[in-house]
């Protein structure tokens, strides 16, 4: 029979593999997990508590990354007032507005813009000062910028720059 020290070794050792493989697939943690790899090296050993950092590096490198759902352009309203937004989640957005909002809403009008948030905040900008003649107060509307909004535009994009060049294109159209 195997003593408890040959036993630990073992699952430590099996450890040091998943962090290793680990290094190889987490560039951010790299330093962290080298480092801990070079104290059992030398000791032959781990406290606790790099134990427990060894085993939650290996965990967050063995995660999945969420996908990214990509961002919408809303038109949530009552009927009469309409708030105009960006977000990756209609269903959950349209929820919490809920909680705050004494009438029925429901969602009106949306439209794929980004995969980052960046450009998202971008296109909503935009559309706000394309509606700014309709404005209630902040992000609110009256319910005559519907016409507006289902006028409006805005072709796909991956990043913040490719927006402000795609504005520039569309302004250059318009004065030809």
């Amino acid at each position: 029979m195997k003593s408890k020290d040959q036993l630990i070794n073992r699952k430590d050792f099996a450890l040091i593999e998943r962090l290793e493989a680990a290094a190889k697939v987490n560039a951010n943690d790299r330093r962290s997990i080298i480092g801990l790899i070079n104290w059992y090296g030398e000791h032959k050993s781990w406290t606790k508590k790099q134990r427990s950092f060894a085993r939650l590096l290996v965990k967050k490198s063995e995660e999945k990354p969420v996908a990214s759902k990509g961002f919408y352009l809303y038109a949530i309203g009552d009927g009469q007032a309409i708030k105009l937004g960006y977000s990756s989640d209609l269903k959950k957005r349209l929820k919490a507005l809920q909680t705050a909002h004494p009438k029925t809403l429901r969602i009106y009008w949306r439209q794929y813009v980004a995969d980052n948030e960046t450009a998202a905040r971008k296109a909503e900008k935009k559309l706000h000062r394309y509606c700014q003649n309709e404005k209630l107060r902040g992000e609110w509307f009256g319910h005559g910028v519907m016409q507006k909004v289902k006028r409006f535009r805005i072709e796909r994009v991956k990043n913040a720059k490719e927006l402000v060049e795609l504005e520039l294109v569309h302004e250059a159209n318009n004065r030809i």
